[in-house]
């Protein structure tokens, strides 16, 4: 039986007919307890490196199996997407925020070029040696389904496949 990483995909197709509602406005506080991990209980900020780039995450513990939430990618998206969704999860959950984005380092294309998703990936697999270091589920949503699908076809329990 393989260990590595289940994906499950998120699609939700009665929000998406429902029709856009802009978030109310954050309090300072608010974006503090962000900044910090605060805002889920039990959350933390932490970085790690991978690359050359500090990248950031945020954690929660709880029960296994891990979780691992990729964000999607758009302006002003990072880990923040899944506050809700950390806060009612029992199990411990990783958010990373993928290079660009968050709080992770920002990515400047005329400095360094990314080959995405493959690069997201790798960020995903490094988090995983460094952090993690267990048998994980990876949920994936958005654009960014790719990833959680490339990081299932490399999986393993050390993520030591062919590269």
């Amino acid at each position: 039986m393989h260990r590595g990483v289940l994906l499950a995909l998120c699609v939700d197709a009665a929000a998406a007919l429902q029709p856009f509602r802009a978030a109310p406005r954050r309090a300072v506080a608010a974006r503090a307890r962000f900044e910090t991990g605060d805002d889920v209980p039990g959350g933390t900020y932490e970085t790690y490196e991978h690359d050359g780039w500090t990248c950031g995450y945020r954690h929660k513990t709880g029960c296994e199996p891990a979780i691992v939430l990729l964000h999607p990618v758009g302006i002003g998206l990072s880990s923040w997407f899944w506050t809700r969704v950390m806060a009612e999860l029992p199990n411990e959950v990783y958010a990373p925020d993928f290079i660009g984005c968050g709080r992770s380092d920002a990515w400047d294309p005329a400095e360094r070029g990314l080959f995405l998703p493959l690069d997201y990936s790798r960020q995903v697999e490094e988090l995983w040696r460094q952090k993690i270091g267990k048998p994980c589920c990876v949920v994936a949503q958005g654009g960014l389904a790719p990833v959680g699908v490339y990081l299932a076809s490399r999986s393993s329990d050390r993520w030591d496949g062919a590269r």
